[in-house]
């Protein structure tokens, strides 16, 4: 008898055992899946960060190339004969009604709001090779949706210029001033 209960003692002692070692293995094997788990979210989080820096940097190149399409219009020179030239086309081109300033050493300042019905083609022919050319309203040179064609001398009593801007890759003359 002493040894049938040594043997059931025995019997229980290694099914303890053996309950232990699957609990073990259970944990240890929770704790290899979480660490596997945890791996897995840390990969995944930072190729979360390049694709965000990625995606913001095709974003910026967007906005750039965007910004690039609304600085870009027809070639100004071309433009210009031909709104010289063209009284359709001119009239087609400036946007009204149209500002005029007019300022004379002397004599008050004035301003003058033309509407199409009352622009006079025939008054404004542009010859390039008379004309500064600028790109902006300062008179200095740099890229924009700006151009200012000015005209100094005798001739034009002084100081006139046309300012120009594009919209939708055309230019439109906006505003005239006059000093003299």
């Amino acid at each position: 008898m002493k040894t049938f209960k040594f043997l059931i003692l025995a019997a229980l002692i290694l099914q303890l055992l053996a309950c232990n070692e699957l609990r073990y293995r259970k944990n240890n094997t929770s704790m290899t899946e979480i660490e596997v788990l945890t791996d897995s979210i840390q990969v995944l989080t930072e190729k979360n960060k390049i694709l965000r820096n990625d995606y913001d940097k095709l974003k910026s190149e967007a906005a750039l190339l965007k910004k690039k399409d609304e600085i870009y219009n027809e070639d100004f020179l071309s433009f210009i004969i031909n709104f010289s030239e063209n009284e359709v086309f001119q009239k087609d081109r400036i946007i009204f009604p149209i500002t005029i300033e007019e300022a004379f050493i002397g004599f008050n300042d004035t301003t003058y709001i033309i509407t199409s019905e009352k622009w006079d083609t025939q008054k404004y022919k542009f010859h390039p090779e008379g004309f500064n050319i600028y790109d902006n309203e300062e008179i200095e040179l740099r890229k924009s949706n700006y151009r200012v064609l000015r005209w100094f001398g005798i001739e034009s009593c002084g100081d006139l210029r046309f300012y120009f801007k594009g919209k939708n890759g055309k230019w439109f003359l906006y505003k005239i001033s006059h000093n003299g």
